[in-house]
């Protein structure tokens, strides 16, 4: 008795998908970011300069093959010493600037120490959330700002600039909570990459196993009468 055979579009999908989580769970895909993602500029003025540490550290190479609560606990631990140094400085549009970029440098190394998929959902999730690849500029920061501030009578650049240095060491609570569950039940980098694939890879299949095997069913009803 022959076992029967996927269709040859399912199967090689079906191999992809497996040879795409594989090489993702060690850490041979490459990231939809790459290292100059992290860059940032070099602080100038001598107040700008005390943030030359930490920027500093933003530009080492991350560790990899990290599970999500490992690297929620870093982007907290480096987000935190940006904020410290905020703390004690005078809000302006340039030092606006240097958090705004600092922050989305510490963003891009903390997707670089998980996988490479996680990271691309993360940034689909930016362009459906924002509109955009790229959202995290002082630029449309300040436009998203004015935008909910549209009812005020008057809103100066300046104040902007201090409520986006205010907000530049926020995180997300639900990504938070979300990290602590996963820290709780000790998921590793391997297990989180393989759950990560499992959906979208059945889904995909199903899909092509549908469309290839929907059109034998109707050809053979047609041969038979």
């Amino acid at each position: 008795m022959r076992c029967p055979r996927l269709p040859p579009l399912t199967s090689s999908l079906a191999a992809c998908c497996m040879l795409a989580c594989i090489s993702d769970s060690l850490c041979w895909l490459p990231h939809p970011e790459g290292p100059s993602a992290r860059e940032v500029p070099k602080a100038e003025g001598p107040e700008l300069q005390r943030l030359e540490p930490v920027l500093r550290d933003l530009g080492a190479p991350p560790e990899r093959g990290l599970p999500s609560w490992q690297v929620r606990a870093n982007y907290h631990e480096t987000v935190g010493s940006l904020e410290d140094e905020l703390a004690n400085m005078t809000p302006t549009c340039d030092l606006a600037k240097l958090a705004v970029q600092g922050r989305k440098a510490a963003r891009v190394r903390a997707r670089l120490q998980g996988s490479s998929a996680m990271h691309f959902f993360l940034q689909l999730r930016d362009l459906m959330t924002y509109g955009s690849w790229s959202p995290f500029t002082l630029e449309k920061l300040m436009a998203q700002k004015r935008a909910k501030l549209q009812k005020a009578e008057s809103v100066t650049d300046e104040a902007l600039c201090s409520s986006i240095v205010g907000s530049a060491t926020r995180t997300s609570e639900a990504w938070n909570t979300r990290a602590e569950v996963l820290e709780r039940q000790g998921s590793s980098y391997v297990q989180e990459t393989f759950m990560l694939y499992l959906l979208p890879s059945l889904l995909v299949t199903t899909l092509a196993f549908v469309f290839e095997v929907r059109p034998w069913r109707q050809n053979g009803k047609q041969a038979k009468e």
